[in-house]
């Protein structure tokens, strides 16, 4: 990625109805399509809005106390600008996210998905096309809510999701509430299926717990966490109860079908194999990432010793039909830079890139970090290699430490993204930190692009990132 000084925002109407469940179909194999990466250098640029090879960022800034927009950083440093709800609608309300970033009709374009929510009204989704220029609000194709329910904002009431399931068929996932209620037995998920220009085609699947073979999670999705690895779909109930241990949290693996989907074992802290035990507001599955043939499971209130909400991190890799435990990272993990803290918040953003030549590594927010009397909850991120390389080590990126800025960071690591540049033998890192509106109390958070040979910082309240 060139240096980089602006942040670009940019970002026809399609309604759609709700569908019946579908009744899953026979048991069939979990197909990773991602063996783990051996190549040194990146293939493609992802995400890669406008086909340059150099990788682009999408956040989610907020610019009031009741409004947020879409801000996007190109690779090329040269386009820039913003995109609001009004800009797509030419009403008014809020891009609030979630967002997510792929290439959804294979034109080598990636285009980009967010959540939005009118100032009255059901939530609807925003499927905005790459191109050569990138993301134009004139190449919007709006999806309405389902109906009778609403697309899940990221707001204070719970964390929505956005999937895309690439087999047997391409299918986005949304997570999906009853609107005004918020009785844990009204949130579930809907399954769009893709054509061959990378929209919707006819009515989304529901995926309800306790319906058609879905397990009946206690908690839901209520605050939800998807993450996908070809045909494979991961599900994070962070609220679940396990047990007597409310919040302790589960993940849910779907396989997708040619028409149906198939649960698999739900996994939780007291899976064989996975160390420790379910507590309450553990919140097993806040955060998932899935990448390279593993699934990183963020566990964000986990203890540590006597260390209350220190944080921890579940590795697992994904074979042909099961997820097997690899090992469970916390920052008292030999050979990982610094210490647990009380309420650290280690795992609530994880992603899983190439953080040096050859090698996967897996990337862990803290943003519940301080560091010294007056920097309280600053933030942090743990970098941490999955194979043993010289030169190749774990770190710890906090302000002062790993780069340098003139910013004053509030819960720096909330949010993360991996960006690749074609030919680029290590990933770049998107870190968001959401900063704080509180009056005189007030933060502002930033987004900050760090790479091998250039850091890219941008003021403002960022709450969300996209990934490759």
């Amino acid at each position: 990625m060139k240096p980089l000084a602006l942040f670009v925002s940019c970002a026809s109407s399609l309604a759609l109805l709700l569908g019946g469940a579908t009744a899953p179909a026979a048991a069939t194999p979990i197909i990773t399509q991602q063996a783990v990466p051996t190549q040194v250098t990146s293939t493609a640029a992802a995400p890669d809005m406008d086909g340059d090879g150099l990788g682009d960022v999408a956040g989610i800034a907020r610019v009031s106390t009741t409004e947020s927009e879409v801000r996007v950083t190109y690779g090329d440093n040269v386009k820039s600008g913003t995109l609001r709800y009004a800009d797509l609608t030419g009403t008014t309300g809020t891009l609030s996210g979630p967002l997510l970033a792929r290439d959804f009709d294979g034109d080598g374009f990636t285009d980009l998905v967010v959540v939005g929510a009118p100032t009255s009204g059901t939530a609807k989704l925003f499927l905005i096309k790459g191109s050569k220029a990138g993301l134009s609000p004139a190449s919007v194709t709006t999806i309405e809510s389902p109906s009778g329910l609403s697309f899940q904002t990221d707001s204070d009431d719970g964390t929505g999701a956005l999937a895309l399931v690439t087999s047997p068929i391409p299918r986005l996932v949304a997570t999906v509430e009853i609107p005004g209620l918020q009785v844990e037995d009204h949130f579930s998920l809907v399954a769009y299926s893709l054509g061959t220009d990378g929209r919707p085609t006819g009515d989304p699947t529901r995926i309800v717990p306790g319906v058609a073979g879905i397990p009946h999670l206690k908690g839901r999705f209520r605050t939800a966490s998807l993450a996908s690895s070809g045909n494979q779909l991961f599900v994070g109930a962070p609220a679940a109860r396990v047990g007597g241990a409310s919040g302790a949290g589960a993940v849910l693996p779907l396989t997708f079908g040619a028409t149906g989907v198939t649960a698999h074992k739900v996994i939780t802290a007291n899976t064989a194999r996975v160390p420790g035990k379910p507590t309450s507001q553990a919140l097993f599955g806040d955060s998932l990432a899935a990448w390279g043939g593993y699934l990183a499971v963020g566990v964000p209130g986990a203890n540590s010793g006597k260390v209350y909400g220190a944080g921890a991190v579940q590795l697992f890799k994904i074979g042909a039909t099961t997820l097997k435990p690899v090992k469970r990272y916390t920052q008292e993990t030999k050979g990982i830079p610094g210490k647990s803290g009380f309420k650290d918040a280690f795992g609530t953003a994880v992603a899983i890139g190439r953080v040096c030549a050859s090698v996967t590594g897996l990337i862990v927010g803290a943003p519940g970090k301080s560091f010294g009397v007056y920097d309280r909850r600053s933030g942090a991120v743990n970098v941490i290699p999955l194979a043993k390389k010289a030169g190749c080590k774990a770190r710890q990126l906090y302000e002062g430490h790993g780069f340098v800025t003139n910013a004053s960071f509030y819960r720096f690591g909330s949010s993360l993204g991996v960006v690749s540049d074609k030919g680029d033998p290590v990933a770049h890192l998107a870190i968001g930190s959401p900063g704080l509106f509180a009056g005189d109390s007030s933060r502002e958070g930033s987004l900050l692009v760090l790479s091998q040979h250039s850091l890219a910082l941008k003021s403002g309240f960022y709450t969300a990132l996209s990934s490759r």
